[in-house]
């Protein structure tokens, strides 16, 4: 299912604004300790998560801003 049809499709659901899908980014590479995006026990680096997806995350927000139509 592409992201747009998952969008799509919580429309379908009755949920409510705030719950509903505007903007999604799926991951095709697994976290790892080699990009530094988590421990050796594999817990999350957030500061890290935000360095590095911080690009998709700016283009998410703009991208929910112009769902709220």
């Amino acid at each position: 299912m592409s992201s747009t049809a998952l969008v799509r499709n919580t429309k379908n659901i009755q949920l409510r604004g705030f719950e509903l899908l505007k903007a999604i980014h799926l991951e095709p590479n697994p976290f790892d300790i080699e990009r530094d995006l988590i421990t050796p026990t594999f817990k999350l680096k957030r500061p890290q998560f935000l360095k590095y997806y911080k690009d998709h995350i700016d283009q998410l927000y703009k991208e929910a801003k112009g769902a709220l139509v």
